[in-house]
């Protein structure tokens, strides 16, 4: 058995021939390698000119050096050039942990995006989804045929999310690729998860701060690139087809949701776009769900989004009979509490959503049409945390603000009207409890998952009169 040989020491690094004369790893080397590590932890090998393996190791003490090893003569005298070659080869190992750190600073060199950078990823995305499609198209009954192009492909989308990190060069991407164009068609692939990896992929290029921070000018022809290939009719068609209980569909839908937000944030105009291609429609329609998940939320922060953005939308959304659609979900919360602070916050966004839409006159209109009137005071009875946003609500609806759109002796008749029905029904008796002295608040339960699976409750008080400080009647 052929034993390690030692070549030098210097200062905590040894230097250890770990191979056999016959140019073969010995047992006694592999053994002795194993020793070693265990010992001193680490062990990196370095080709060296003149050596097959050099094994340099960390020594957690500098105290532990072992003496060089150096070959002397027959009269027991030191051989020089022996120590020279030694020297030799632990500078030459040292220029090729410096030659590696070199390669490693190209490597960061080469990540840093420009204008070329978006070229060769236009470029590459181009190549890969025509040779895809091309697979498809000639083994369209043999999926592994096509299966390979269908992974490179996705793999160019992910690393195409780099270009992410400069929308200073968005303008290149738009004008002398074809990538828009391709993007938007994958949103439609026949494979759902190729039409996530686009999601993935758009959600992070159309981040509302870098297209704000980098300018009209840079991102003005990739958002029009998408936006004139129907961009948002798109992804509607694509939400369809996903499926909410399936954990990466929903992380896309969740992300779609995103790229619509991330567009209103950048520019206010592109609401009607949002209007016009379907996907206010959309959220509308996935609101009506009785589940709640964190789409739901997701989906009620931009609908108040939208709401806020464009004074139209709040009466195109009344047209749309969302009036009654909004107090139908928020009769949910008349009796009972939400169990989570996420389904509290959708439940205060649905309640700013009403809020806007009571602007205007002809929504008050409907509110009182739909009984909106009796389900605030219902709610004013009830001790919950939808209370004071009852309270909130019904100040809109009774207060006169002129539109430019409605004339003065409408806007005062409907909130005439508005004021007449809630004295019918008692509402004065309701709120009059409200001008007492201040009543014990209700500390509401609130249960989250917390780390390592335990669960946590939390607090959070809703001020409202007590039973005995609160009449009840009967509303007929």
């Amino acid at each position: 058995m052929t034993s390690p040989e030692l070549l030098f020491a210097s200062g905590t690094r040894v230097f250890i021939n770990l191979k056999a004369p016959d140019n073969s790893t010995s047992l006694g080397s592999q053994l002795v390698t194993s020793l070693l590590l265990l010992q001193f932890g680490s062990i990196r090998f370095c080709p060296s000119k003149g050596w097959q393996d050099i094994a340099t190791l960390a020594f957690l003490s500098t105290n532990a050096n072992p003496p060089a090893k150096r070959n002397y003569d027959s009269n027991g005298n030191h051989n020089d050039e022996s120590h020279v070659k030694i020297r030799k080869t632990e500078t030459e190992a040292q220029q090729h942990s410096v030659d590696l750190d070199d390669e490693d600073n190209e490597e960061l060199e080469q990540q840093k995006v420009d204008a070329s950078t978006f070229v060769h990823y236009g470029k590459s995305l181009e190549k890969r989804y025509r040779a895809n499609q091309e697979a498809r198209t000639k083994f369209s009954d043999q999926p592994e045929k096509f299966m390979e192009s269908e992974l490179e492909l996705q793999e160019t989308l992910e690393e195409m999310q780099i270009l992410a990190s400069e929308p200073t060069y968005y303008s290149v991407l738009a004008r002398n690729t074809s990538a828009p164009t391709i993007l938007l068609s994958l949103l439609s692939h026949e494979n759902t998860d190729m039409s996530l990896t686009a999601i993935d992929l758009l959600n992070a290029l159309l981040d509302s701060t870098g297209l704000i921070e980098a300018g009209e000018e840079a991102v003005a022809p990739l958002l029009k690139a998408l936006l004139d290939g129907q961009l948002i009719n798109l992804l509607c068609q694509n939400l369809c087809r996903l499926d909410e209980n399936n954990s990466d569909e929903s992380e896309g839908i969740f992300k779609t949701i995103g790229i619509v937000e991330n567009l209103i944030d950048a520019r206010q105009s592109y609401i009607e776009l949002v209007y016009e291609q379907g996907f206010f429609s959309w959220l509308l329609k996935i609101l009506k769900d009785r589940k709640f998940t964190k789409n739901k939320l997701y989906a009620s922060e931009v609908l108040d989004s939208i709401l806020m953005g464009d004074p139209n939308m709040a009466m195109r959304l009344g047209e749309m009979e969302g009036i009654d659609f909004l107090l139908q979900k928020l009769s949910v919360y008349k009796r009972h509490d939400p169990t989570t602070y996420d389904e509290a916050e959708m439940l205060q966004n649905l309640f700013n959503c009403l809020c806007t839409c009571l602007m205007l006159p002809e929504n008050k209109e409907r509110f009182l049409v739909g009984e909106g009137i009796q389900l605030m005071n219902l709610m004013l009875r009830e001790r919950h945390l939808s209370r004071d946003t009852a309270l909130r609500i019904l100040d809109y609806c009774m207060c006169l603000n002129l539109d430019e759109k409605s004339s003065l002796e409408y806007a005062q008749q409907v909130v005439i009207n508005n004021c007449v029905k809630f004295v019918e029904i008692l509402g004065l008796r309701t709120i009059f409890p409200l001008f007492m002295h201040c009543p014990k608040a209700k500390m509401l339960k609130f249960t989250s998952k917390g780390g390592a699976g335990e669960s946590k409750t939390n607090d959070k008080s809703a001020i409202g009169p007590s039973s005995e400080q609160m009449e009840e009647h009967i509303i007929k």
